[in-house]
């Protein structure tokens, strides 16, 4: 029975527990609960997943093992449900991704909504999967399931990509730049997804890490114009694309034959950061390497 805590976004602080026979309770301790109420629905779901975004929370499950149920609250305590999902299929699991998108999963299927109400049904393209679980990280949702596949979806109902598993999956999550999946056996597997819309190198993530463009093959992370960098009264001034907050090593040389040896550590700005050597005032040659730590 999923639990998910969090703040509910209407300003209430709610945990929200969901299960079988449409059992729904509410706290705001994680101490005393209060059985939510749901309505719309003749006889009660099994809810078997819960997520939270901008249109409140959002469920999913099943009425007798085969309809598909969804079901919304602003609150977390006033529940409303819908059936009008086309297929007759099982749904899983739910998961909020960007841009007010909720996505849910089950067996052969994948639906959308932005509102909660209106579900809008993905296609598998010939590809059969009971799929268990979905994440969201790196700007794509990846759902996981049986006989053993990721699927991999960019704008949460076309897959664009497939990996097939020796294990059949049962959940899948998405933390510190990675996906990790765990198979029914009990095994855990580290989801190398790494996409390079760009194809400069740099994955996707690594690039927003950095403070590049992922779909921008110009956007790197290098110092902007090196063999134009102006050198002033005040020392040499170079810039280079970071990430607010970010912490930035600055190496310099006068002899690359020599290497390199750390010379200043600047936090970044949002954009671009622009850093002046006050040291570089003469006529020797200077050359600098900038470098970041990635989690």
């Amino acid at each position: 029975m999923p639990i998910y805590p969090l703040q509910c976004p209407f300003g209430r602080n709610v945990a929200v527990v969901v299960g079988d026979n449409g059992l729904i309770l509410c706290s705001t301790n994680i101490q005393t609960w209060t059985l939510a109420s749901l309505s719309n629905y003749s006889s009660l779901p099994m809810l078997s997943s819960i997520t939270c975004g901008d249109a409140g929370f959002i469920g999913v499950g099943n009425l007798a093992m085969q309809i598909p149920v969804m079901v919304r609250s602003l609150d977390g305590m006033i529940w409303s449900g819908f059936e009008n999902y086309t297929s007759d299929l099982q749904m899983h699991n739910a998961v909020k991704g960007a841009d007010g998108k909720y996505v849910a999963t089950g067996n052969g299927c994948v639906s959308l909504t932005t509102n909660g109400v209106t579900w809008t049904a993905g296609a598998l393209n010939g590809v059969w999967a009971s799929l268990s679980a979905i994440a969201f990280g790196e700007n794509r949702f990846v759902a996981a399931g049986m006989p053993g596949c990721l699927l991999v979806f960019k704008d949460g109902l076309t897959w664009v990509d497939q990996q097939v598993i020796s294990a059949p999956l049962t959940g899948i999550a998405y933390g510190n730049g990675r996906f990790v999946a765990v198979s029914y056996f009990g095994t855990f597997l580290t989801v190398e997804y790494l996409p390079d819309s760009d194809h400069d190198g740099l994955s996707d993530g690594m690039e927003r890490k950095l403070g590049t463009n992922p779909l921008d093959t110009k956007s790197l992370f290098a110092i902007f114009n090196p063999a134009d960098t102006p050198r002033l009264a005040t020392g040499i001034q170079i810039k280079w694309p970071s990430v607010a907050g970010r912490l930035y090593t600055i190496n310099r040389s006068t002899n690359l034959m020599q290497g390199f040896s750390l010379y200043a550590l600047v936090e970044g700005s949002a954009g671009t950061t622009l850093f002046t050597d006050t040291g570089a005032t003469n006529t020797t040659p200077y050359y600098y390497r900038i470098q970041t730590q990635l989690e």
